[in-house]
């Protein structure tokens, strides 16, 4: 079955055209306007004096989750032996396609984009320049001093992983079907209990999930989103300051829930549909 390897040009071309179109989409709109007072927000993970980086998804890790249909898990990753890890009892063939695109320590063109203007929006505005990261070049000791914005799940950021314990809306896989969608761990009153991209209504989901690094050393701002479209109007979503702001004493720690609606590949509206406070004892 995988002699013929014409099939993965088409499905890389595929894949690239989708990213493109979205990304181009994404670099016409209008950059954020200034907001009227500092968002509090961006100001978790935008300080001075702190090291703040930007992960990027790793495409090749997502491709070959698409290709082999496995889990891959944060140990997998991290190990000497990925991808090799990924492929037993596969053919030679198989093995040559893996090996190639595990090796390669690339992104998408729309978290490229995305990167971008975060990175302008961060020296413009809160007198930061980020450090821009590839998944593969992480290390657990730096989550427990750095502050991080994750852009993308565990399915493209094996990360992510760390944190989901906390998370109210973790990334699962539904077993049958084999795609992805949030799971709403504890759902309150009228709320459903998972939320699944939807191709007929042009619909997808996006958790923006505010946490504290392990140890409390940094902070970590993840845009655990189903595929890039959701990362993208997550993200231009939060620029512009529409993430609901704390009043009082509600806790700093959150995550929010969007609906983001699409035509033609580009969002046309971003939705709160349900915000949860984290309560995170020593978090500074």
């Amino acid at each position: 079955a995988f002699r013929d390897r014409s099939w993965l040009f088409v499905v890389a071309g595929a894949l690239l055209a989708v990213a493109a179109g979205a990304t181009t989409a994404f670099l016409t709109r209008a950059a954020p306007g200034r907001t009227p007072s500092p968002d509090p927000l961006w100001q978790q993970v935008f300080r001075q004096d702190e090291k703040t980086n930007i992960v990027v998804a790793d495409a090749a890790c997502y491709e070959l989750r698409e290709l082999l249909l496995v889990d891959i898990s944060l140990e997998r990753y991290l190990s000497p032996q990925y991808p090799a890890n990924l492929t037993a009892n596969a053919s030679g063939e198989l093995e040559r396609v893996v090996r190639f695109l595990g090796g390669r320590q690339t992104t998408s063109l729309g978290s490229t984009a995305v990167t971008s203007r975060l990175t302008e929006f961060a020296r413009r505005y809160y007198g930061v320049s980020p450090a821009i990261r590839h998944p593969r070049h992480l290390n657990v000791r730096e989550f427990q001093t750095d502050n991080f914005v994750v852009l993308g799940s565990r399915l493209s950021v094996p990360w992510v992983e760390l944190f989901e314990a906390t998370m109210n809306y973790p990334i699962r896989i539904d077993p049958e079907t084999r795609t992805p969608y949030l799971e709403n761990r504890a759902p309150s009153h009228g709320e459903a209990k998972t939320y699944r991209r939807s191709p007929s209504k042009d619909e997808t989901y996006v958790d923006i999930a505010l946490l504290p690094g392990p140890g409390h050393g940094g902070n970590v701002l993840i845009f655990n989103a189903i595929d890039m479209l959701g990362v993208e109007a997550a993200v231009e979503f939060a620029m512009n300051g529409l993430v609901p702001r704390p009043s009082g004493d509600s806790p700093r720690y959150k995550e929010t829930l969007l609906r983001v609606r699409s035509i033609g590949g580009t969002a046309s509206k971003t939705e709160i549909v349900a915000v949860r406070a984290l309560q995170t004892p020593g978090s500074r």
